[in-house]
């Protein structure tokens, strides 16, 4: 009876702990997702093709000012950038599945990855699904889940996909892509033309992006 009983308390803590990873691994995930939605999922706009002084912006506006198709961490005007920000309202495309990353073979990435203790080659928790109600959205810049249904009054900036994330096995350092479709001047656009590497690592129990 002694010996039924451990083995059903080592069965329970084995359960705990497993249960307890993965909460931490969701939570963990959920806060780098929250990161890249709220740090690089932004409009990218080009003041010297805007009319000077110019802040309220149309979508004729925004396409083209939007030369390149590129996601770019800091604007080339910050103030007047700022000012446009706060002066319109934007949507995005955000797909509610972490794809498979791309950007493996890349040297860089590589290199990155691998002072960092991350094995790309290894698979990742299997969080495929985001669930939305978990990332937070600024007011003005707001996700839909179709171009089609962009609201009256809002500027669509582009469709976006992250993919899946890669820790260390201490779980301090982490790596992710952030995938784009952005128009540029001539209103064109090609399906995943932007592929950005990011790398984050955990400071004092937070997640920061790293390498921009």
């Amino acid at each position: 009876m002694k010996l039924l009983n451990k083995i059903k308390i080592r069965i329970f803590l084995v359960s705990v702990l497993l249960i307890s990873c993965q909460s931490n691994e969701t939570q963990d995930e959920k806060e780098i997702m929250n990161i890249i939605q709220s740090s690089l999922i932004k409009p990218i706009i080009y003041p010297n093709l805007i009319e000077k002084n110019k802040i309220h912006l149309s979508q004729k506006d925004y396409d083209k000012a939007n030369v390149i198709l590129l996601i770019e961490p800091e604007p080339l005007d910050s103030v007047w950038y700022s000012k446009v920000l706060a002066n319109n309202k934007f949507t995005y495309v955000l797909s509610d599945t972490l794809l498979q990353s791309k950007l493996k073979n890349d040297n860089f990435v590589k290199m990155m990855t691998m002072m960092n203790g991350i094995d790309l080659n290894k698979s990742p928790h299997k969080l495929r699904k985001i669930n939305f109600e978990d990332i937070k959205t600024r007011n003005n810049i707001v996700r839909i889940d179709n171009k089609d249904n962009n609201p009256k009054g809002f500027i669509y900036i582009g469709e976006f996909n992250i993919s899946l994330i890669y820790f260390d096995n201490k779980r301090l350092n982490a790596y992710t892509e952030i995938m784009g479709v952005r128009k540029n001047n001539s209103g064109i656009t090609a399906k995943d033309t932007t592929r950005l590497p990011v790398l984050l690592k955990k400071e004092n129990g937070k997640w920061k992006i790293k390498n921009l």
